[in-house]
């Protein structure tokens, strides 16, 4: 097993000449007449723009009605909202937090802030070391739906341990990610059949047991 920590602290050593540099898809959880990406540069659907986080106080110039970003850009955006040097008024959408074992998590009473200063529903994505989505959130709000085809989830000692097949620029095989989780093995209320993740938190020790692998 590889720590997260040292995959990070020594990327150029784990990263694989050979494979393309193209970025992944950024998934939005429903269409949208105008989204605003920020944190973590993703290819963008329709409608979608990215922004660097340098130009976070012209947010409220833009047609921003779904805002995707990474948990460090969701917090100094809610604090510039809640101390009112900011207002973002086309808002009526989404958030789409794009968390990941780079990017960081939302902690625990984050979520009811972000309802709570932007009023919008909150939609959690976890994403690998090359920003491909490995879990999301849908509409029924029940956990992270887990992508079984593109990696594997197993839990080491309470911590989640990854195998991504589907980030080939970064690969890296059982890498500790340094957070834990349960599976769900309900049927989603959506109909989507796929295993589910819940209580993305920081881990701490317990049995080991595979979580999630990949069908066949």
């Amino acid at each position: 097993m590889v720590p997260v920590r040292e995959v990070l602290d020594r990327r150029e050593q784990f990263l694989n000449p050979r494979a393309t540099k193209a970025m992944a898809m950024l998934r939005l959880p429903f269409a949208t007449t105008g989204c605003v990406l920020m944190g973590r540069k993703l290819r963008t659907p329709e409608r979608t723009t990215y922004v660097e986080e340098g130009l976070i106080g012209r947010l409220h110039l833009s047609e921003t009605r779904m805002l995707a970003a990474t948990p460090a850009v969701l917090r100094r955006i809610c604090a510039a909202v809640e101390a009112r040097t900011m207002a973002l008024p086309q808002l009526c959408e989404a958030i789409v937090a794009l968390q990941g074992v780079a990017e960081g998590m939302l902690f625990e009473g984050e979520r009811d802030m972000l309802w709570r200063c932007f009023g919008v529903p909150v939609y959690e994505q976890w994403l690998g070391l090359d920003g491909e989505l490995l879990a999301w959130e849908c509409g029924a709000h029940q956990g992270l739906h887990f992508q079984t085809g593109r990696a594997e989830l197993e839990e080491v000692a309470g911590e989640l341990v990854l195998t991504s097949w589907y980030g080939l620029r970064t690969p890296v095989l059982r890498l500790g990610t340094g957070f834990a989780a349960e599976a769900d093995p309900q049927v989603c209320r959506c109909g989507d059949d796929r295993p589910m993740v819940r209580g993305l938190r920081p881990y701490k020790l317990r049995e080991q047991r595979v979580l999630c692998a990949a069908a066949g």
